[in-house]
């Protein structure tokens, strides 16, 4: 999603907690790492998963127009919302004619 100021990144990770997600960025990339304890499902036979459970990890490459110091992370109720703020330079505006 995108809007005026900033690149929103939307994540779905079921049954993380905020202590077992690493978010790390260096130069142009952005890695998630998500960790799930697979001993809390022993002694379940699932019929159907949507998801597995154990370790997740993604990495995007974003532009230099994304201000470093301006990333912001939430997760509420499973879900993952990364906020990159653009830079300065890269944000729209309107030039007056004088």
């Amino acid at each position: 999603m995108k809007t005026d100021d900033a690149l929103i990144v939307v994540m779905e990770i079921p049954g993380v907690q905020r202590k077992d997600i690493d978010i790390n960025v260096e130069r142009d990339v952005i890695r998630i790492e998500a960790h799930i304890d697979p001993s809390k499902y022993d002694g379940l036979d699932p019929l159907y998963t949507e998801y597995n459970v154990g370790h997740f990890a993604r990495a995007f490459r974003f532009s230099r127009k994304i201000d470093r110091q301006q990333i912001g992370a939430q997760l509420e109720d499973g879900v993952l919302t990364l906020t990159l703020k653009k830079a300065k330079d890269a944000m729209p505006r309107r030039i007056e004619i004088g």
